[in-house]
């Protein structure tokens, strides 16, 4: 049964780190030539994060 949950754990981190680093990517660089500090802070770290908990969905799958 935990393996279930642990694997329902490692399609959420990497759905979650696809959809953050597209998010990352639009929000971070709005136009050509600029770049927003402050959102490529809070996206890199859902990024980060949802990285994170998709790795420790595929080793404890």
């Amino acid at each position: 049964m935990s393996d279930i949950i642990w694997s329902i754990i490692l399609i959420v981190g990497l759905f979650g780190w696809v959809a953050s680093t597209l998010v990352f990517i639009f929000k971070a660089f709005p136009e050509l030539g600029r770049f927003e500090v402050q959102q490529a802070r809070k996206w890199g770290l859902v990024v980060a994060v949802s990285f994170v908990v998709w790795i420790v969905g595929l080793l404890n799958a």
